[in-house]
């Protein structure tokens, strides 16, 4: 049976200017892992990794980064670009929270 979706919340860093921040709550363990990441290509990267991380661990799962409104077109396509070079399009999703 499938899980349910991995959802990885994106949000600008409060401390640091032109950087996000990733999360992903795992309500069973009480835990929430965290990256922080600079919005550039390299960024991007580092993004893809920690899906792939989450993928690796639970590989029956789906992720889906849900990034808010008004955050602009260029995260989102660096993202999807990212995902798209190692082929994990069809396991993530990047959409709005809208």
């Amino acid at each position: 049976m499938k899980q349910p979706a991995l959802e990885v919340h994106i949000a600008p860093h409060r401390d640091r200017l032109g950087f996000f921040v990733a999360s992903w709550a795992n309500e069973v363990l009480g835990s929430v892992l965290r990256l922080e990441f600079p919005d550039t290509v390299v960024g991007a990267v580092g993004l893809h990794t920690f899906a792939e991380m989450l993928q690796s661990r639970y590989s029956d799962s789906h992720v889906t980064f849900l990034l808010p409104d008004g955050l602009g077109a260029r995260p989102e396509d660096s993202l999807r670009d990212a995902l798209i070079l190692n082929g994990q399009h069809q396991s993530v999703t990047v959409s709005s929270l809208s």
